[in-house]
């Protein structure tokens, strides 16, 4: 700590400049930082992988740290589970064949399963009952797929994943004890190389029977040092990072080489990590920063934290690197969080101001002029004059300028630079004594200037001076050292001038248009927008003039687009945002060599093609400083060097430098949440049985019908630049965009079938023929489902059974009623008849006598 506190408080008090090279490779890099403000759990990032997904793994001092390149995902120790991480200090992560992710922290080591998306102790023993218990220092995966794990006062295990079997080496077997394991490799031969905290380094060829101190010419160069990092690079050679530097070991030869022993103040090199990131390249994490080494040239660069610098890396003490599948490397830092540089494929170079007093003055570019000596001169519209030399980069500040801090135009005249300035009037600077000669401001009189604010200069081919005002037009008399003011432009705002290969002269006006004045019959014409007429321009807010190689003139709007002259029918063809540009306020167009156009905007840099009029949008996911460029500021050089001002700073480029990202990221389900509570695997009631990041189907309960799912693209060089879109086949009718945040709503589905399909659009508007789909089922509730049917079907039978029966009993009752009733009447009848036929006998005698 004491090393790494030195170093840092040192490399902050130097602080003047970005980025300090030796040799002769002058590219800047450009780092994006990832911490706590933006998810990350910890600051402290010991370890950084990348899973077979394309999932990043960050491993910290506080918990394990999964990132899709929207949001992170932290896994830390529950107090209460028994089955999870019992600590959250991270010191190793690594992936085996069988894409289980090892966590190797402070106090034992832990397996993640990605079925399960849950962490469980490793408590595999030794033979002899050996558990591991300590803290883990290096985790290594053989091409046996077996797995070596390096343990503080435990010594050195293997584990064979096919036989499910640990073994181990003790420290006293290794090296009589002395000292801990640092770094584990294996290289192609088969030979085993271990670096020992503060017991050098030492190797065996017979797998781990004897071990053996490197030597070279008798010597042990690393006896007693501390051997950090031990990896094999290109031309059978093996790098060796240790707390006194760098080092190459020829395995052929044998033969010891330092690389780099000190920085440049002369203190030890304290290497952490190697990352041989190509066949001629290494990149090295020191206590100093990163150091990127060229084996074939022999010279590195060095790349460190600046205080006030954004684009630098956020800490200097770097302690694991780590390259992706699309060739970006990962920083992991001390206090810094984690550092990424993207693989750059469209590069833009980029200035802006720092402590360095030598670095560019002001935000806000406006103005860039090319003098005689080949030096740019740049106005900014907060900082004054800048001089630029594009040969060695440097910047210096004019200092008179300080003011006129406010620069709105530039044209060279000779040696002349004019300088056209807000409310600050009219300068005249000698460039080649760097003074101001004359200057010009607001007069009574009709040859003085009518307003100190000019926006626009304009040299003819014939020396003739033209300069635009906020109220009016003016023609410089050079003989007389005045102006004239044209009558036919007073009181309009000039925004800028231009003379076409003819010698006509455009004026692009902030409020009334276009105007052209015809060289050949000495009038002025007006094009203006009324709202109702074909061909006519898309706005009267005009802010630039452009002429491309065709002699074709094309003028930028506020709001409007862009639109080209047709000179044949004397018309306008505009092109907006309906016709794909991002923003419809557009500042400038600059003609690269091979007749592409760049248009700045308000939503970033367009590649305009004039020919099939195609266009590609490059934002700041593409390495831009800002998506808001600013008026009138840009510039091309001879060598097609591409210079376009912002308002932070400005870019250079030269866009036959610019290459093809062909990585199609992977869209991944990173997330199922069910009324915004994310389903755990095996919970209870939890739809989810493995990952939903595995699950190709998924079934959910009737009142599980309202969920989310957070959707990914594993790619991280320009994650904005892809375009996630779904549709839920059964329920949507088209294609829907994938929101900001990542998250996909659905509420109160109807029961039933479902596919989600996701699919990917990168910026240029190609879809990738893949679909991620996840099949949904619904259950109905249980009321509609089958075994209610089924108890439906039952319970109908049962009442209809029940029904019969009654009814059958009701009938069988009324029968007997009615036949007791028949049997009543039959016996009354009997009896009556009876009581009748007694009555007639008894009546009878009487009836005789």
């Amino acid at each position: 700590m004491l090393i790494k506190l030195k170093q840092y408080i040192l490399l902050h008090i130097l602080c003047i400049v970005g980025f300090l090279q030796v040799g002769a490779q002058d590219r800047r890099y450009y780092f994006e930082t990832l911490d706590i403000h933006k998810g990350l759990s910890q600051n402290t990032v010991n370890t950084v992988i990348q899973d077979h997904f394309g999932f990043m793994w960050f491993g910290t001092k506080d918990g394990v740290n999964r990132y899709d390149g929207l949001d992170f995902r932290v896994f830390k120790q529950k107090i209460g589970d028994k089955n999870g991480l019992k600590s959250n200090f991270i010191n190793v992560l690594f992936e085996d064949r069988d894409h289980i992710i090892w966590v190797g922290t402070d106090a034992g080591l832990y397996l993640y399963n990605p079925q399960k998306e849950s962490f469980t102790a490793f408590e595999y023993r030794t033979a002899d009952g050996t558990v591991i218990d300590k803290s883990i220092t290096v985790i290594y995966g053989d091409q046996k797929g077996g797995v070596w794990i390096a343990v503080d006062e435990q010594g050195l295990f293997y584990f064979d994943l096919n036989k499910k079997c640990l073994i181990r080496y003790t420290l006293t077997q290794l090296n009589g004890g002395r000292a801990n394991i640092q770094s584990f490799f294996i290289d192609n031969n088969g030979t085993i190389w271990i670096g020992f905290f503060k017991d050098g380094l030492s190797y065996s060829k017979d797998n781990l029977k004897t071990l053996r101190p490197f030597l070279t010419n008798g010597k042990e160069p690393f006896e007693g040092g501390i051997v950090n990092k031990i990896i094999e690079g290109a031309y059978n050679c093996l790098y060796v990072g240790t707390a006194k530097g760098i080092y190459e070991i020829n395995l052929s030869s044998e033969q010891l080489k330092s690389l780099i022993q000190t920085d440049e103040k002369g203190e030890e090199l304290f290497v952490r990590d190697i990352l041989p990131f190509s066949n001629n390249e290494l990149w090295i994490g020191t206590e100093s920063g990163v150091y990127i080494y060229n084996l074939r040239q022999h010279k590195y660069s060095h790349h460190y934290n600046i205080l006030g610098d954004r684009y630098s890396l956020s800490d200097n003490a770097v302690y694991c690197l780590c390259k992706d599948k699309e060739g970006g490397v990962w920083i992991g830092t001390y206090f810094g969080g984690v550092n990424y540089l993207t693989q750059q494929y469209s590069y833009f170079k980029k200035y802006y101001p720092s402590h360095d007093s030598n670095s560019l003055h002001g935000m806000r570019i406006r103005e860039f002029c090319k003098d005689n000596k080949g030096i740019i001169w740049i106005g900014t519209e907060d900082g004054g004059l800048n001089r630029f030399d594009p040969k060695t980069s440097q910047f210096c500040f004019f200092g008179p300028s300080k003011s006129f801090r406010n620069v709105h135009a530039l044209c060279m005249d000779g040696d002349m630079l004019w300088v056209g300035t807000f409310a600050k009037g009219l300068k005249v600077i000698d460039t080649r004594t760097n003074k101001i000669v004359r200057s010009y401001y607001k007069g009574d009189r009709k040859n003085t200037l009518n307003e100190n604010s000019v926006f626009a200069i304009c040299r003819t081919v014939s020396g003739n001076i033209w300069i635009g005002t906020l109220f009016g037009l003016h023609f410089y008399n050079r003989e007389t050292d005045d102006f004239t003011r044209i009558p036919e432009l007073e009181g309009k705002f000039i925004y800028d001038i231009k003379e076409d290969s003819h010698g006509n002269i455009w004026l692009a006006t902030y409020a009334n248009g276009i105007y052209k004045y015809e060289i050949s019959r000495k009038r002025w014409k007006n094009y203006a927008y009324k709202g109702n007429q074909a061909g006519e321009i898309p706005n009267n807010k005009v802010v630039s003039i452009f002429e491309d190689s065709r002699s074709i003139l094309w003028f930028t709007t506020q709001g409007g687009g862009f639109c080209r002259y047709n000179q044949n029918t004397d018309t306008f063809t505009t092109y907006n945002s309906n016709r794909g540009l991002p923003n419809d306020v557009v500042y400038q167009i600059i003609e690269d060599n091979d007749g592409m156009f760049w248009v700045t905007t308000n939503g970033g840099l367009v590649r305009f093609n004039p020919e099939t009029e195609d266009m590609k949008i490059y934002t700041v996911a593409d390495g831009l400083p800002v998506n808001q460029f600013n008026y009138r500021s840009g510039y091309k050089s001879v060598d097609g060097t591409i210079y376009l001002g912002s308002i932070e700073g400005f870019i250079s480029f030269n866009p036959r430098d610019f290459g093809e990202n062909k990585y199609i990221p992977p869209i991944v389900i990173t997330d199922f949440s069910i009324f915004n509570k994310r389903a755990v695997v095996g919970e209870k009631n939890s739809p989810l049985n493995k990952s939903i990041i595995l699950s190709d189907s998924i079934e959910l309960a009737s009142d599980q019908n309202s969920f989310s799912l957070r959707v990914a693209a594993l790619g991280y060089q320009a994650p904005d630049r892809y375009i996630i879109s779904y549709k839920l086949e059964g329920f949507d009718e088209e294609w829907y965009p994938r929101p900001s945040s990542g998250v996909i709503t659905y509420s109160n589905l109807v029961y039933g079938n479902y596919i989600l399909k996701i699919k990917s659009e990168d910026a240029d508007g190609l879809w990738h023929n893949e679909y991620t789909m996840l099949y949904i089922h619904i259950l109905p509730p249980f009321y509609l489902s089958i075994w209610a049917y089924i108890f439906y079907v039952v319970f109908a039978i049962v009442i209809i059974l029940l029904a019969i029966y009654f009814i059958r009993k009701q009938n069988k009752i009324k029968q007997l009623r009615q036949i007791e009733d028949f049997e009543r009447q039959k016996e009354r009848e009997i009896y009556n008849a009876k009581i009748d036929f007694f009555t007639n006998i008894a009546h009878e005698p009487q009836i005789r006598n």
